[in-house]
């Protein structure tokens, strides 16, 4: 071998160790967040109290329980979270135990009637039955009503508490769309449909958004941020003024023909050029005249808008177009997720995406968008549904920006109903409930007794 061939190969061996520095392998242990529906709660042969049930994920037959202090103390070490053993132990052991608000046991949640249940920093666990067996760090309710329904779609959570008012809304994402001016007409009519419809498949009120982001046809770069949403008509309910979502014909015929700027009100700049652009989509995609001339006064702003109605009439900017629906949460969630709200690790803020704006310098906030389980009941007189739980799919996931989401054409949500979708199964023969359980501990208490019994003097009394 020369000396030109040993050189290269001792290259070659230090890149390869310099990719290894720099690319280091984690083995830290990835935890997961499981959904299940609910067949019962029971004790198996080990001792340990499980949920059992059908991962909705899988549809696969799997049983959880909760970890113990040890098994947590060691995840959190082996996952990162802490490097010190007592100062983990002293965290679990207040989070589990000592705290005001204690984790529940299973049991102790089984009688809110729940139906369906969220396990979060889950590990798989041997097992040897024919569930595939996990153990938790904490669990939630998704739903105590059979009817509810399970939406699995990447959305935005947005929560906003004040001293006088709190209230949460989630916007989910339910299609995606690539439109253009030469786009079939029925193809177009389906995305303002899908975007703006006023009522669900119940017949419910529904409000919604056109969320679309202008592309090049060239290379498919982002030119601008859009959206169009239904229209909020106030009317009046007894003595009350309420908003209420128009139908689509409302919502666009307000678009282009009442004004945006009134005597009191005037929009800034980017909300006026927001709401022209929309009548300029509206104008070339569904073929409706301007009834009311574009109100942005801004001369680089018109601009602005005149190219991008050239270019979408020749067919060099197309419609990356998302619809949503926005669903409120309930009362009884709102008053939970003002807790988790106030955290400083808070599960609501990975929603929101944090930048530096290049001008000023300063953090402005984006929304972010991730795959997300969503629990919606209804009310029973109106049917107007309200969102009882969420949590992304993924505990690891970073929120993208609609513009990152690279999503296919096609329905982007998923819905389950708990009653129609999934089968309550019996429990495992050698499940014990609570008291079953309790009985076998008394029973075995008193067999323990007996044999130390045996070891006493016989007085004569056994017979």
């Amino acid at each position: 071998m020369n000396n030109k061939q040993t050189d290269d190969l001792d290259l070659s061996h230090l890149q390869a160790m310099s990719r290894s520095i720099n690319n280091p392998v984690n083995n830290k242990a990835v935890p997961n967040r499981i959904f299940l529906h609910l067949d019962g709660i029971g004790y198996a042969p080990d001792g340990n109290e499980y949920a059992f049930g059908t991962n909705i994920a899988t549809n696969e037959k799997i049983k959880v329980r909760l970890n113990t202090v040890d098994e947590r103390v060691q995840d959190m070490i082996q996952t990162g979270r802490l490097k010190s053993e007592s100062q983990a132990r002293q965290i679990v052991q207040n989070q589990y135990e000592l705290s005001s608000n204690p984790r529940k046991t299973l049991s102790d949640r089984s009688k809110n009637n729940s139906v369906a249940l969220s396990f979060d920093q889950s590990f798989e666990i041997p097992s040897t039955d024919n569930y595939r067996s996990f153990r938790a760090h904490w669990f939630e309710s998704i739903s105590t009503k059979p009817s509810s329904e399970l939406i699995i779609a990447p959305a935005h959570v947005q929560f906003v508490s004040t001293p006088n008012t709190s209230f949460g809304r989630v916007e989910i994402i339910e299609n995606h769309f690539t439109i253009d001016r030469n786009s079939d007409t029925d193809k177009i009519k389906q995305m303002f449909m899908s975007a703006l419809n006023h009522e669900d498949e119940y017949s419910a009120e529904r409000s919604g958004n056109l969320n679309y982001i202008l592309r090049s046809k060239n290379d498919g770069q982002a030119i601008y941020n859009g959206i169009l949403s239904t229209y909020l008509q106030q009317i009046q309910a007894g003595t009350r003024n309420i908003k209420v979502p128009a139908n689509i014909n409302t919502t666009l015929t307000n678009l282009m023909s009442n004004p945006l700027i009134t005597a009191n009100n005037t929009p800034q700049n980017n909300v006026l050029f927001n709401h022209d652009l929309n009548r300029i989509l509206v104008n070339k995609l569904l073929n409706q005249n301007f009834i009311h001339k574009l109100e942005t006064s801004d001369p680089q702003l018109q601009n602005y808008l005149r190219s991008i109605s050239t270019k979408i009439e020749k067919g060099e900017i197309y419609l990356d177009a998302y619809t949503s629906r926005n669903i409120f949460l309930g009362k009884e969630t709102v008053n939970s997720y003002r807790n988790k709200a106030s955290r400083s690790q808070s599960p609501l803020k990975i929603y929101n995406i944090s930048e530096m704006d290049a001008a000023t310098n300063q953090p402005i906030q984006h929304k972010g968008y991730l795959d997300t389980m969503i629990g919606i009941e209804r009310h029973s007189d109106t049917l107007s549904p309200y969102v009882t739980f969420t949590a992304t799919t993924d505990p690891m996931a970073l929120a993208n920006k609609l513009e990152k989401l690279d999503l296919d054409d096609g329905k982007l949500s998923k819905k389950l109903i708990l009653n129609e979708d999934f089968t309550k199964h019996a429990l495992p023969q050698y499940v014990k409930t609570g008291q079953d359980h309790s009985r076998h501990l008394i029973e075995e208490s008193k067999r323990n007794q007996q044999s130390s019994n045996s070891q006493s003097i016989d007085f004569g009394f056994n017979r």
